[in-house]
């Protein structure tokens, strides 16, 4: 497990010890309990007389028991020597007994909580089996489905019960990044910055004393010089700069603010710069999952369009809803209470507030202030999506302290138009037109406080994220972009894959691609030393991912020793889908061979090199022999005639 180790002193390394936390998720077997599945060995090709078996679905779970006791062992040795400490959340394989994949590429467990070969997507609700996607992406295999993540995440609650920072009610505990934009084009802020320092430590902490999941930021910004040249040629600006990135110590905070240097004025020779100094605190590094404020400080009004950047408020709206979202109070020092700027801070939920006359300190506190006490939005995302199919988005997440949430408006566009307004946390949408941005939801609690979330969306025309002129399936759902005979056109829509996908034949055989050819030309195999396993690839971390280099099994691989071709013992899964529903393929939507159509919950079908009709009658003679010994070495074995 020294993977995983390693990922820990880097964690370490990042974060506050005596704050964060650390918690490690055991993970399900990848195969269900069963002895009707096994690896036979032929003593011969000519004559197929089964000379041993292995019991591949055992070995798969005893790998995935040692690795979970793995796991614990690592995570008490480092507790015992560091301060940063690590929760191990056991008992998931526990939690998916009956649920994992049966290991047979011919069937499928139908109450699989994992996708398995050649799906994704899957869900399980109640005692109905599991419906899923047709995929063959190998990265979406032998990883938790939709059902299996839930199921995880219940038994991350069941073990931790509610995280330590949200204990007392997080959205109370005020998590919440600031950034101060302050126009320093003229010696502002007028009268000085007073106890602004008292209003930063202040919100540094809770009611109770407690230190508050708080973060600090500043950006300046002066404007652009007219000296520098005429506007038709172009002038250098003065951007926004960063001049103090985020911190937690609230003293850092203030003293940076109160250190400040601004210009003795000259404004003439300057166009102010107020859109690119928001624009540069929008492109800070913010915190997911916590609320977002950005405070601008100017004497200034705020200009529709910026004229050198071409930055306009529509632009500064889209960017603050992208952070997932921004809100942006406008702190008054003059000019600021104007039309554009009550129309950025509306869009982006936030105020405008009177900071005159030595009421800076007071502004800054009333908006801080009403942002924690804000509902909090939260979307489900980001999404990717097909266009002209529908999408149901998911607010579900989001909350009020004081109250239920009352009105759900959805903006579909990103643009800042709210399109629907719902009761109900979920909206149905279907999205015609291909589209690369934010959706968004703005939620009303019950007492008429507002919030925004937003996710990103990509919508496309085949329904996965890679460009057209870079797609290798263009027409075709490809997220994994596989290709594995490197001839440039992806595995989803290549007539002639490659050995890494692979299906089997009426009998459960299970060759390599170029045995199959060399047994087609010559009648035996053209190696005579032990293939390379065959079977799903590897799923890419977390699945069967310890840590360690290591790697569970994604699947159960038939290893062919010399001379020698695995037979899978397995039978037909005797439970078809249920008529009329998605995975019975009765809506019309294309099957496992698709690559998002519904797939069955029963037997895959039997298509390609090695389907009925397509080996030669020698060959297929010789294995239908041998499947019939299987089936009889394995009646045997259930009367207890035949040792293991």
């Amino acid at each position: 497990m020294a993977d995983t180790g390693d990922v820990f002193e880097a964690l370490e390394a990042m974060v506050d010890t005596s704050r964060a936390e650390i918690v490690l998720v055991g993970y399900p077997f990848l195969s269900i309990d069963t002895e009707d599945y096994y690896l036979d060995r032929f003593a011969d090709r000519t004559a197929p007389i089964i000379v041993d078996y292995y019991d591949a679905a055992g070995g798969v779970r005893a790998a995935g028991a040692a690795a979970n006791q793995k796991q614990r062992e690592l995570v008490a040795d480092w507790n015992r020597d560091h301060q940063l400490k690590v929760t191990y959340v056991d008992g998931v394989s526990d939690r998916f007994a009956g649920h994992e994949p049966d290991p047979s590429a011919l069937r499928r467990n139908e109450f699989r909580w994992l996708n398995e070969f050649l799906e994704t997507e899957g869900i399980q609700v109640g005692d109905r089996p599991t419906q899923s996607k047709g995929s063959r992406t190998s990265n979406e295999w032998y990883h938790p489905n939709i059902t299996g993540h839930e199921q995880i995440a219940e038994q991350v609650k069941s073990t931790l019960g509610v995280p330590r920072q949200a204990r007392g009610g997080i959205w109370g505990a005020g998590a919440v990044d600031i950034v101060f934009v302050v126009d320093m084009g003229y010696g502002y802020p007028p009268g000085g910055w007073q106890n602004i320092d008292e209003v930063v430590d202040r919100y540094a902490r809770t009611a109770d004393g407690r230190r508050r999941s708080a973060r600090f930021g500043v950006v300046e910004f002066r404007g652009f010089d007219h000296t520098l040249g005429d506007m038709d040629e172009g002038r250098a600006p003065t951007e926004g700069s960063v001049a103090l990135d985020f911190t937690y110590s609230a003293e850092l905070a203030g003293g940076v603010l109160d250190g400040l240097d601004p210009s003795d004025g000259g404004r003439i020779y300057w166009e102010p710069s107020t859109h690119t100094g928001l624009m540069t605190a929008l492109g800070m590094n913010w915190r997911s999952g916590v609320r977002k404020v950005v405070l601008l400080l100017t004497t200034e009004d705020l200009d529709p369009r910026e004229a050198f950047s071409d930055y306009d408020l529509a632009a500064l709206q889209r960017e603050a809803l992208r952070v997932d979202p921004v809100e942006i109070y406008g702190i008054d020092l003059g000019a600021l209470d104007c039309d554009e700027m009550r129309q950025l801070a509306q869009g982006t939920n936030g105020l405008v507030l009177d900071g005159t006359d030595g009421k800076l300190a007071e502004a800054v506190d009333q908006a801080i202030a009403a942002a924690l006490d804000n509902p909090l939005a939260w979307i489900q995302g980001p999404y990717v999506v097909k266009s002209g199919e529908e999408l149901t988005l998911d607010a579900g997440g989001s909350y009020s302290p004081y109250g239920g949430i009352t009105a759900y408006e959805w903006d579909f566009e990103g643009d800042g138009i709210w399109d629907q307004t719902t009761d109900s946390w979920t909206v149905t949408h279907r999205f015609d037109e291909e589209f690369d941005g934010v959706v968004g939801v703005r939620v009303t609690d019950a007492r008429g406080r507002r919030a925004i979330g937003s996710t990103q969306l990509l919508v496309t025309d085949d329904g996965d994220s890679a460009a057209r002129d870079v797609d290798n399936c263009p027409d075709v759902y490809n997220w994994g972009q596989e290709d594995s005979d490197g001839d440039g056109v992806g595995d989803e829509c290549d007539a002639t894959p490659g050995a890494a996908i692979w299906e089997p034949a009426d009998d459960g055989a299970v060759f390599t691609k170029a045995q199959v050819e060399a047994l087609t030309q010559t009648g035996s195999p053209s190696n005579p030393e032990p293939s390379a396993p065959v079977g799903p690839e590897p799923s890419i971390a977390p699945s069967g991912s310890q840590g360690d280099g290591s790697r569970e099994p994604s699947a159960p691989a038939a290893v062919p020793s010399a001379g020698a071709t695995g037979v899978v013992s397995a039978s037909q899964s005797s439970s078809p889908a249920p008529a009329g529903s998605r995975a019975s393929g009765q809506d019309g939507s294309p099957g496992p061979s698709g690559a998002d159509g519904p797939v069955s919950a029963g037997p895959l079908p039997l298509t390609g090199a090695l389907s009925p009709g397509w080996l030669p009658a020698s060959v297929a003679a010789s294995l239908i022999f041998g499947a019939l010994l299987v089936v009889f070495r394995r009646r045997r074995a259930r009367q207890g005639l035949m040792g293991g």
